[in-house]
């Protein structure tokens, strides 16, 4: 499988590098550095004095050489020796800690390509084998959706435990002027339904916390994947958004009854998304699970970051002015 960036042979503009293996660079001094599979760009000096090079790419320096220069001009490699250059042997070990570092970063580029693929052509057979029909999983709910679907206070005490101390609240209600936000289970179902959400966290806090910061978590128990779609995709019209609610459904039942992860909990979020709740599998399983994230049309801001809010049900959602509803609940 091809990583993201070219080999150096296959570059549009191929020029020889000029510099020495006692010279280096001193980054801090550059412009829009970023760090890429097998070399660091950064905007070019000799272009910038000329007013181009804006997005920062045209200065690169390769790190299995430790040969660096412009990649549109190579007269511009004087320029960026005199923004940044330093003179200095490399010690050989280090040059070789850099390269295994190259080697290293290559095999899980290749490695995260192989699984996109593969997720790609499994992706078509597992939604057609694992379809789940909204009647079906309506009925399979071991709590009755019709039950649950506008109390988020039912919600909450179905999956945490009575003592456990939880987060409810916007998105921006963290701090001290904000510490109601963090009360028990207990006190949570017994507060009104007004005073509860719109959203909640999928973990447990110490006492007495008034900031939503991840060293405050006691415990992560649960982890949301939110079916948004696609980087970039927007639905056209119902039948699109139903055509990914199904598809949604099928990863989630394939989840659940043949990778056996423990589903806690399914909520419409009243716009495009499909929230899932499972017990959390394992760092190692939601590892493997991050290389196909996209394929699967899951936003990675939920994943590793339990600190991150999700929409509790029988919320509005401001931009459709639907409710989130619960769909299955154990």
């Amino acid at each position: 499988f091809p990583v993201s960036c070219p080999r150096e042979g296959n570059r549009k503009h191929s020029l020889p590098m000029t510099s020495t293996t006692s010279q280096s660079l001193d980054l801090d001094r550059l412009e829009k550095v970023r760090h890429l599979p097998g070399k660091i760009v950064f905007r070019c000096p000799g272009c910038a004095a000329e007013g181009g090079d804006r997005s920062g790419e045209h200065g690169a320096l390769f790190l299995s050489t430790g040969k660096w220069s412009c990649v549109r001009d190579d007269d511009h490699t004087g320029a960026i020796f005199a923004a940044a250059g330093i003179r200095e042997e490399i010690d050989p070990e280090e040059r070789r800690r850099r390269w295994q570092e190259d080697q290293a970063r290559r095999r899980r580029e290749r490695e995260r390509h192989r699984r996109q693929e593969a997720a790609k052509s499994a992706l078509p057979e597992l939604i057609q084998r694992w379809r789940w029909d909204p009647v079906e999983f309506w009925h399979d709910s071991p709590t009755h959706p019709a039950d649950a679907a506008d109390d988020p206070r039912l919600f909450i005490a179905s999956l945490f435990d009575p003592e456990a101390i939880v987060w409810t609240g916007g998105v921006k209600q963290s701090g001290e002027m904000h510490a109601d936000r963090w009360r028990s289970v207990s006190d949570w179902f017994n507060a009104s339904t007004e005073e509860v959400g719109p959203m909640v966290t999928p973990s447990t806090w110490r006492p007495e916390t008034v900031s939503r910061k991840r060293e405050n978590i006691i415990e992560a128990p649960f982890i949301v994947l939110d079916f948004d779609g696609k980087p970039g995709w927007k639905p056209r019209d119902q039948a699109d958004l139903d055509r990914h609610l199904d598809e949604s459904l099928a990863i989630t039942r394939w989840l659940k009854e043949d990778r056996r992860w423990n589903l806690a909990a399914i909520v419409h979020t009243g716009n495009k998304s499909l929230h899932c709740w499972f017990d959390h599998p394992g760092d190692v399983l939601v590892k493997s699970l991050r290389q196909s994230l996209e394929t699967l049309g899951i936003d990675k801001s939920l994943i590793g970051h339990p600190e991150h809010p999700a929409r509790l049900p029988g919320q509005v959602h401001a931009k459709s002015g639907i409710i989130s509803r619960v769909l299955w609940l154990r």
